[in-house]
């Protein structure tokens, strides 16, 4: 996804919410001065797909977990 001019040199931290199979069920990010940029950039965060949270024995279970990128 190309980045815009207004948010090169940013970052951004974001928190997903995991569900048990690897799904994003909701996220928070720090949004960039590019209101389109945070529309697109939502929609890119609710369509990562991750490897579930486990418990020791091995367990699938829903986690919360954080990213930063870069622009």
């Amino acid at each position: 996804m190309p980045v815009p001019t207004s948010v090169k040199g940013d970052s951004m931290n974001a928190e997903l919410d995991v569900d048990e199979t690897g799904r994003v069920l909701s996220t928070k990010f720090t949004e960039t001065g590019d209101r389109g940029y945070n529309r697109k950039l939502a929609e890119l965060l609710q369509s990562f797909k991750f490897r579930p949270g486990t418990t020791p024995d091995g367990r699938p279970i829903r986690m919360k977990t954080q990213i930063v990128l870069f622009f």
